[in-house]
């Protein structure tokens, strides 16, 4: 992702640490990407009833660590 020029690198303040994160080509492609997302969400349960997509959404937030159950 370096040499894409995605991600900044600078060493933290008092120690060897570094600090990884996303450079503004990054976040503009990540902004893409979650865009396309929710398009490609959108068309694949359009026309589905909203009580069966609530199913599946709680059903699959069950893997993800940090997701609030209802």
């Amino acid at each position: 992702m370096r040499p894409a020029r995605l991600l900044i690198s600078r060493r933290k303040k008092g120690g060897p640490e570094i600090a990884i994160s996303l450079s503004r080509e990054g976040l503009a492609l990540r902004q893409e990407m979650e865009r396309r997302v929710l398009e490609r969400e959108e068309f694949l349960t359009s026309g589905l009833p909203r009580e069966d997509l609530e199913i599946v959404r709680r059903a699959g937030s069950y893997d993800r660590p940090g997701a609030v159950y209802a």
